[in-house]
């Protein structure tokens, strides 16, 4: 009986795959997430993420007791399958390239946030519009290339330096209006 069981989920499987219905994938969870405890030995950060990760994800505010206070350097990398990401407002730090390459296509950034680093949303084709919360000063180079449907970002008042090629071929964009503060590009 067990043997017949499993001859007919995985033929179940092979005429999902053959004839296009598609096979339901679970959102992604706090289990897909790696977490590290940051050298302040007090809060943590977000290290890394499952591959098999899809969906949308809430970022945890805390994590074994303590708040999560960073993104780290690549972080949601290899996980291309991830399409939205609420982080908490705990967050006050994204690495670089942290979401380098995935299909999100929701994003807010917290208010704590001060500087997106370089590469943070680098390649990230759908992402199609972001608001930026007053409090960015700084948005490091490549942040957004080569992100081809964003079409929208409302830049704060507080932002001081937009790094070399940080929206480098984002051909969806039309206007982008500069805040008067802009010092550097």
């Amino acid at each position: 009986m067990k043997r017949f069981l499993g001859l007919f989920l995985s033929l179940i499987i092979v005429l999902g795959m053959v004839s296009g219905f598609p096979i339901s994938v679970s959102a992604a969870s706090v289990s897909d997430l790696t977490f590290a405890l940051n050298e302040d030995g007090k809060s943590y950060a977000v290290t890394d993420c499952k591959e098999t990760a899809s969906g949308q994800i809430s970022i945890p505010s805390e994590y074994k007791g303590l708040p999560v206070t960073k993104i780290g350097d690549y972080a949601f990398y290899s996980c291309g399958s991830i399409e939205g990401i609420e982080i908490p407002s705990t967050v006050a730090s994204i690495g670089r390239c942290a979401f380098y390459a995935t299909y999100v296509n929701k994003i807010t950034i917290p208010k704590g946030v001060t500087v997106l680093e370089d590469g943070t949303f680098s390649d990230c084709y759908k992402l199609s519009s972001v608001t930026l919360p007053e409090g960015i000063t700084s948005i490091g180079e490549y942040c957004f290339m080569s992100c081809d449907d964003l079409t929208s970002i409302t830049l704060p008042s507080t932002l001081k330096t937009i790094g070399n090629q940080a929206f480098d071929s984002c051909t969806g964009f039309t206007t982008i209006n500069l805040p008067a503060g802009v010092t550097h590009i």
